[in-house]
């Protein structure tokens, strides 16, 4: 478009200067441009951080010197600095021209277009290259919280096992480390997950798997993203239900019932209600209800409605058949933050919190 013979760029800190080699420059171009930084005429636009315009390069003393306005025959010469937005120059474009040539404003208005398309490139580069440090950063710290929850957690379990010796506490400990080993699998969910949001469909087999095969349950549902805190009274609620279910419903292992699950959202403003369906079937109620002061639920079933009613603000319904259990759940989530296109998770946070 300029309609010169070459036209090359030079990167601050480079000793060299940058050349495409498929440019078709003959020999004496090549070595030329491949000539020290410091006697560079691209070099003295980096070093001033102005554009430098030279009509004929035989009339200005500093390019005497410069190999080029000899053996090359260049007479003109125009180049324009590459300035990050910070006002700093980290280098310079630049085009050469082997005969007298009035550099035109149009010239120097496209030479600078040029640098601003590619000072865009660079700033686009370093952004990604500062984001992807900043998400490995972020998954790296993940892996050690990861880590070190897993200890707590293993920790908290053995100082229960040591404490809780007596014979008779011996269901009340195995049911609390049961529980703790649920929020501890949640917690590890948490930290694997990208965006700080987890999907229902990977709590529930998460939850599941412990106490039955898939092939003993349906579940099928929209995807629901749910937020950390969300997934943890999630987690702790599905588990509560497949306890239950293990101990006198479908997921028994001498019954022959069935289990299936189902989800569905209506989305709001601000947050989202979650509608799910637990339903047993295939059972003798009758023969799977314990005897003597051992109802079907008790402190389970308290913790169930605190979960639910409390932590989540919804409701649950029960209702029993002769052949199974219907368990329908209402919970109001909070919609997860979606970051911006082309921000990170982790910048959109730190910006809320500063908000």
């Amino acid at each position: 478009m300029l309609d010169v013979p070459v036209a090359y760029l030079t990167l601050a800190g480079n000793r060299r200067k940058t050349v495409d080699p498929e440019a078709g420059f003959e020999e004496a171009w090549s070595q030329m441009l491949e000539a020290p930084s410091n006697r560079a005429l691209c070099e003295r636009v980096t070093r001033s951080g102005e554009v430098v315009v030279i009509a004929d390069m035989s009339w200005d003393g500093w390019v005497r010197a410069e190999p080029a306005t000899g053996e090359m025959s260049v007479r003109a010469f125009i180049g324009v600095p590459l300035r990050l937005s910070s006002g700093n120059v980290i280098g310079s474009l630049c085009a050469m021209d082997t005969r007298v040539r009035d550099w035109s404003a149009d010239d120097l208005s496209l030479m600078q277009d040029f640098s601003e398309i590619i000072m865009r490139e660079v700033a686009l580069r370093t952004e990604v290259e500062r984001r992807k440090a900043a998400e490995e950063e972020t998954r790296l710290v993940a892996r050690e919280l990861q880590h070190r929850s897993r200890n707590a957690f293993s920790i908290l379990q053995a100082v229960i096992s040591l404490s809780m010796r007596d014979a008779g506490l011996t269901s009340l400990k195995l049911e609390i480390i049961d529980r703790i080993s649920s929020v501890a699998a949640t917690q590890e969910l948490i930290a694997e997950s990208e965006g700080g949001t987890i999907l229902l469909d990977a709590i529930l087999a998460r939850e599941l798997a412990p106490f039955t095969s898939p092939d003993r349950y349906d579940a099928w549902g929209p995807p629901v993203e749910v937020t950390a805190n969300e997934a943890v009274f999630l987690s702790m609620i599905i588990h509560e239900l497949a306890t239950n279910a293990v101990k006198y419903g479908a997921l028994r292992s001498s019954s022959k019932g069935r289990l299936d699950l189902s989800w569905d959202k209506e989305p709001g403003d601000e947050e989202k209600l979650l509608s799910l369906e637990w339903r047993e079937s295939g059972l003798d109620l009758a023969a799977a209800q314990p005897s003597g002061n051992e109802p079907r639920g008790g402190f389970g079933s308290e913790l169930l409605d605190i979960l639910v009613m409390n932590q989540l603000r919804g409701s649950i319904e029960r209702m029993a058949k002769p052949d199974g259990l219907t368990i329908a759940l209402e919970l109001r989530l909070s919609r997860p933050f979606k970051p911006a296109p082309g921000v990170s998770s982790t910048e959109q946070s730190d910006s809320r919190e500063s908000a």
